[in-house]
């Protein structure tokens, strides 16, 4: 990994060593002095034409620059390293660097490491230059953050999709356009890619494209609800209350249901567990929702269970969720009901 703090001491260590000032230095440089003392103190980095030329004016190797420190030869015949794709790069010729890649094991590495320091354009340039060259799913990922969109989906659509797995999307998604992230939705809609991969994806998808894949999911038999209700965390309020609408017709589970609850709105929640109360469904479902529903549907449900339309039980899986106004009002009632007169507070 390149450390700008490292390379920067080395930079004034060179400086110095030849008595020049920053100024001296940047007009052999063509730059400002402001941008030497950057450099020198870490909070910049050249570019990579600037550590082709310091490289000549300092007499050291664009890898030397790069590791902060002077490494001198050997007689063993030199490996591709970043310094020599700085150095290709810097010279205009890209076509060579794509040569390093398919030819040598440590190729592919040596770019990775320029990579950060490399501008898109000149890594399409490389790109470009790779035919016959197949890309893992690993090199991928890893050259993602620095490649143009329009190449990086061109690499993608080259990947098999046996290939793709919920790894690889979550790594790629945040560097892909809507319009591909369109295309990989529509894959798992028709079964190409499979559906447990979602969750990756979901983060990045446009509101719209998820609310078409929930839409298109519920009537698809490859998709099983649970990878459907997986998603609740970035649907829209329309999506979700389509999703309850879907419970309330058996198309959901409650456990379902209860995994939704922390996204749905307040009164649509409050609405669900009414008709909870008027059908009279087990009393757990109530309790299991009880974290979510509003105070005043609390209440309402407390009237109920004094009325005796609801169970007792409800009331010990209530009370957590209570507030103190509440609870005293219903004791109160209880006691009344019972004949004991009037509560005196604490």
């Amino acid at each position: 990994m390149i450390d700008p703090r490292k390379t920067g001491a080395y930079i004034s260590r060179l400086r110095k060593e030849r008595d020049w000032t920053q100024l001296q230095l940047a007009e052999r440089l063509n730059v400002t002095h402001q941008a030497v003392s950057r450099w020198e103190t870490g909070d910049a980095f050249p570019d990579i034409g600037i550590l082709s030329h310091l490289a000549q004016v300092f007499e050291v190797t664009v890898d030397n620059l790069i590791n902060g420190e002077t490494v001198y030869s050997s007689p063993v015949p030199p490996k591709v390293t970043a310094g020599s794709v700085i150095h290709e790069l810097a010279e205009g010729h890209p076509e060579n660097v794509a040569h390093m890649v398919k030819t040598t094991p440590e190729g592919f590495e040596a770019v990775l490491l320029a990579a950060p320091l490399t501008p898109p354009s000149m890594m399409k340039g490389v790109m470009e230059h790779m035919e016959g060259y197949s890309f893992n799913m690993d090199q991928v990922m890893a050259l993602a953050p620095f490649l143009p969109e329009d190449l990086l989906e061109e690499i993608v659509g080259q990947l098999g999709d046996a290939e793709i797995d919920a790894k690889m999307l979550g790594g790629l998604a945040p560097f892909l356009n809507s319009t591909t992230l369109d295309g990989l939705v529509d894959k798992i809609i028709t079964g190409t890619i499979k559906p447990e991969f979602l969750p990756s994806l979901a983060p990045f998808l446009r509101q719209e494209t998820l609310d078409r894949l929930v839409e298109q999911a519920l009537e698809s038999d490859n998709f099983e609800t649970y990878q459907v209700v997986s998603l609740a965390p970035f649907l829209g309020r329309e999506t979700l209350d389509r999703l309850v609408v879907r419970y309330e017709e058996g198309g959901l589970e409650f456990s379902q249901i209860v995994s939704l609850a922390p996204f749905l709105e307040g009164k649509r929640l409050d609405v669900l567990v009414e008709k909870m109360a008027g059908d009279s469904v087990n009393v757990q479902h109530i309790v299991a929702l009880a974290p979510f529903i509003s105070q005043a549907e609390l209440r309402n449900l407390m009237g109920h269970v004094l009325e005796g339309t609801l169970d007792n039980q409800l009331l010990v899986g209530l009370a957590p969720f209570l507030d103190r106004e509440t609870l005293s009002s219903l004791v109160r009632g209880r006691i009344r009901q019972r004949g004991g007169g009037e509560v005196q507070e604490q």
